[in-house]
C-alpha cells in the first residue's frame, strides 16, 4: 500500500458537563506524513447524530472520491453518541476503522451508557438502539505498533466495518503511525481540537 494513500482521522474535541454540542475535527493525510485538509463539524453530546453527521460532512468533501479509510478515536464522538460503523461504511462505500487506545471492558462501558441514558431520561428504545451498535461495531482486535522514530513497541486495539478485511485493517494502521502510537491524523485532530476549546493543545495524543 503506498504512502500517498488518503484517510481521514476523526477526533471529539474536550468538553464539560452541560455542553450541549461537541466539536469534532478531522484530518484528511497521507502515510506519507502531508495533511491535505480538514473537517470540522459539531455533534450533540451524549445524542445520536454521530453517524449522520460523518456521512454528510465527510460525502460533501472535495476529498471524497479519493479517500481510502476513515479512522476514528473510540467508537463515540462527544460522550455517548455512538458511531453505526457499518452504515458509516455501507453509506459511504468507505471502510471505517476504530482505534482504541486501550482494551476497554464492555460490562463498564454498557453500564455508563445505560446510567448516562436514564440520567438524560431516554426511552428504552433508545437504550436499545445505542446497545445494538455498540454490539454491532463487532469484535476488538489486538495490534502492537511502533512509531517510525523509535523501536519502543505498544499494544492497541482496534475494531472495522464489515467493507474491509482484518490483514488491510492492520496495515493502513501501521502505515499511519508516523509520531505516536495512533494514527497521524487522529493525533493531528485531537490537537486542534484541544486547541479549539482550550487554547492551547493540551493532553497526550
Amino acid at each position: 500500500m503506498k504512502n500517498e494513500v488518503r484517510v481521514l482521522g476523526l477526533d471529539d474535541s474536550p468538553f464539560e458537563k452541560g455542553n450541549k454540542f461537541c466539536v469534532v475535527i478531522g484530518t484528511f493525510m497521507r502515510a506519507s506524513g502531508q495533511i491535505d485538509g480538514f473537517l470540522c463539524f459539531r455533534v450533540i453530546v451524549d445524542g445520536n447524530d454521530a453517524t449522520d453527521k460523518i456521512i454528510k460532512n465527510i460525502s460533501n468533501s472535495r476529498f471524497f472520491k479519493t479517500l481510502k479509510a476513515i479512522l476514528i478515536d473510540g467508537i463515540s464522538l462527544g460522550g455517548f453518541n455512538i458511531i453505526d460503523i457499518n452504515r458509516v461504511a455501507s453509506s459511504l462505500n468507505k471502510p471505517v476503522i476504530v482505534i482504541i487506545r486501550k482494551k476497554p471492558n464492555m460490562d463498564e462501558v454498557k453500564e455508563a451508557l445505560i446510567t448516562m441514558a436514564n440520567q438524560k431520561k431516554l426511552s428504552k428504545k433508545e437504550i436499545e438502539s445505542r446497545l445494538e451498535m455498540l454490539s454491532k461495531a463487532g469484535p476488538i482486535y489486538k495490534l502492537e505498533v511502533r512509531t517510525k522514530s523509535s523501536k519502543d513497541k505498544r499494544v492497541i486495539y482496534f475494531q472495522k466495518s464489515h467493507n474491509i478485511s482484518l490483514d488491510e485493517a492492520r496495515e493502513i494502521i501501521k502505515l499511519n503511525i508516523i509520531n505516536a502510537f495512533i494514527p497521524e491524523s487522529i493525533r493531528i485532530s485531537h490537537l486542534i481540537g484541544s486547541a479549539i476549546v482550550s487554547g492551547e493543545s493540551k493532553g497526550g495524543a
